[in-house]
């Protein structure tokens, strides 16, 4: 799966709206014959209905978004998360008491807690 597509997974996960609105017509300077169609994509954040609407969030990059919107998603599910961090690469280990480890290692800490997450979301959705 490629990076776009996990964040995606990720953020509908995390309950992110993810909105497309189809055949926007955008007309520069007010000129209908200059104008054409358009699709918009966004995403709304969890609970904030009435905010801005943003891109997805690129959580596969950034640690500060892993932080703000998985890690407390991760934890409130009953999830401890470990990390071990080398010269090369960071591992990250999720564990609950009962349940079968998730492990996931990357060059970086960020892509590396994602993966881990999808494994427990695709765990989820398989028990």
């Amino acid at each position: 799966m490629d990076e776009q597509k996990l964040n995606e997974k990720l953020a509908e996960w995390r309950g992110f709206l993810h909105c497309l609105d189809r055949n926007i017509l955008f007309q520069p300077f007010g000129n209908s014959e200059l104008g054409e169609k358009f699709d918009f994509e966004y995403w709304i954040e969890p609970g904030n209905l009435d905010k801005e609407p943003r891109e997805c969030p690129f959580f596969t990059q950034s640690p500060n978004d892993c932080d703000k919107w998985l890690v407390p998603e991760v934890t409130k599910r009953g999830w401890r998360i470990e990390t071990y961090t080398t010269e090369e690469d960071t591992a990250v280990t999720l564990k609950k008491v009962g349940q079968n480890d998730i492990f996931c290692c990357q060059p970086k800490f960020a892509l590396a807690f994602c993966l881990a997450v999808e494994k427990l979301i695709d765990k989820e959705t398989k028990d």
